[in-house]
């Protein structure tokens, strides 16, 4: 039934998993198997379900849980107030997951009631807002491109090396570049750039689909002429030339996108460096990107254009935006002050 359910509707695959281990948590505290008969589901193993849910531990990563089950890791922290338990408003969303399968399995007449209708209120706790992420400052960007890894010469990188570059000088989401395609790399008018697109070039892999985080997204983003200097256009003509349909084929899927693996890197480098603000994480070369336009002097509504960021305006969305050549003028005009420039 639930597979029935899954393939009725176009999902991401992140969302899809999602729903998965919603299901693999409910079935595994209540006692539940994928086999048992849609029929066997009951209002006591959804109480239960709940109940064990409320005494789950909120982080459930690191040495301490690797080898738990859930009903392991509620019996040896589920009465300790030392231990941050989920939120209302996390048990809801997985409620509220089940109570959409089940509703579809009673519009199908796999069952006669829905045993997850009215068991958790949709009112919860207002959700304190995180801390927003900060840019690197000076010294923290000399700390990363500092490290030994960035002394070798650049026709020896690998994608890690390249991803973190461009994630400073274009300003791009993680996935926006761990997914470009050697056809992405492109020139008009004698400018180079990145075309930040969902489409397809091919399906020569096997990596995850593109997929971008809006439609306001999709842009093209002039190429820094630090990066040009560092050698990426000839890494992307040795790509081309071997018969790599990826600008980076060495960062590969795993997990639902293309550049899971190499954000556990990421993190676990900064860690190394010193770096330990949860406030300073990859997404801080978004916020670094946007202080330099400001400080370097870049209109703000351009920087919005090369960072994906909607329009604030109804007469934004009117004409066709920017021309490169315009693009990449403002782009010429930022700078680090990294060892590169």
């Amino acid at each position: 039934m639930f597979d029935r359910y899954l393939s009725k509707f176009d999902r991401r695959p992140r969302t899809e998993q999602a729903w998965r281990r919603h299901m693999e948590m409910f079935l595994e505290l209540s006692g539940l198997t994928w086999v048992a008969h849609i029929h066997t589901v009951n209002d006591a193993h959804v109480e239960d379900f709940i109940l064990a849910l409320r005494k789950l531990p909120a982080r459930r990563q690191g040495a301490n849980f690797r080898t738990l089950t859930l009903a392991q890791m509620i019996d040896k922290f589920g009465a300790s107030a030392d231990v941050p338990k989920l939120d209302q408003r996390s048990i809801n969303v997985k409620i509220d997951a089940l109570r959409a399968v089940f509703y579809y399995a009673q519009r199908h007449k796999y069952r006669l009631d829905n045993p997850f209708v009215g068991k958790v209120s949709k009112r919860a706790t207002k959700r304190v807002k995180p801390k927003p992420r900060l840019p690197f400052d000076a010294d923290e960007l000399a700390s990363i491109f500092g490290n030994e890894m960035f002394q070798m010469p650049p026709h020896q990188w690998e994608g890690k090396h390249w991803l973190t570059v461009i994630a400073l000088y274009a300003g791009a989401r993680m996935e926006e570049i761990g997914q470009l395609r050697v056809i992405d790399y492109r020139m008009r008018d004698g400018i180079t750039y990145f075309a930040i697109t969902a489409m397809e070039s091919d399906d020569r892999d096997d990596s995850p689909k593109k997929s971008l985080k809006t439609v306001g997204s999709e842009r093209e983003i002039p190429v820094h002429p630090v990066l040009i200097q560092l050698g990426l256009t000839r890494h992307v003509q040795r790509m081309k030339a071997i018969g790599e349909s990826r600008m980076f084929p060495d960062i590969r899927a795993n997990g639902e996108e293309i550049t899971t693996a190499y954000s556990k890197w990421f993190g676990r480098f900064l860690t190394k460096l010193g770096i330990t603000s949860p406030q300073k994480v990859f997404h801080s070369f978004r916020h670094t990107f946007k202080d330099a336009c400001r400080n370097c002097g870049v209109p703000r509504e351009v920087a919005e254009v090369l960072m994906g960021h909607a329009g604030r305006t109804v007469g934004d969305s009117y004409g066709t935006g920017y021309s490169l050549a315009v693009l990449a003028f403002e782009v010429r005009k930022i700078s680090f002050g990294t060892r590169f420039e």
